[in-house]
């Protein structure tokens, strides 16, 4: 097969994968400690406001969205294609949902969920009247 009928083919390919629209899957680091658990991503090139996160029965949800931005000149080539990246994480730990923070710095995302922690029994003292 010839040079320019290879590069054709990849064409039609990179048009279909265009085409397919389907969000990329994002990679995380996740880890546990005894307190927390914590996940870290990247999302390079993108500001925090193009990223969603949302708690809801025991599920994380992070979605961000890239668009086809135009850059002051010439594109010469394209490698961080506009689009979608979505994860979720099903927890199987209870998460206290209202003290789950995220931070997002050089293009990492970091998101950290505090484990409930277990009550501890007591010995109630019975007094008397």
């Amino acid at each position: 097969m010839s040079k320019s009928a290879l590069y054709e083919q990849e064409c039609q390919r990179s048009d279909l994968r265009r085409m397919d629209q389907r969000a990329e899957v994002a990679l995380f680091d996740c880890w546990e400690t005894e307190k927390e658990i914590v996940l870290a991503g990247d999302f390079p090139g993108m500001k925090p406001q193009d990223i969603e996160i949302e708690f809801h029965d025991q599920v994380l949800s992070i979605r961000s969205a890239r668009a086809g931005g135009s850059a002051d000149g010439k594109m010469l080539r394209r490698e961080f294609e506009p689009g979608t990246r979505e994860r979720s994480f099903r927890m199987n730990e209870d998460i206290n949902a209202d003290g789950i923070k995220a931070s997002f710095e050089n293009g990492v995302l970091t998101v950290v969920l505090p484990i409930v922690q277990p009550v501890a029994p007591r010995q109630i003292p019975v007094s008397t009247c």
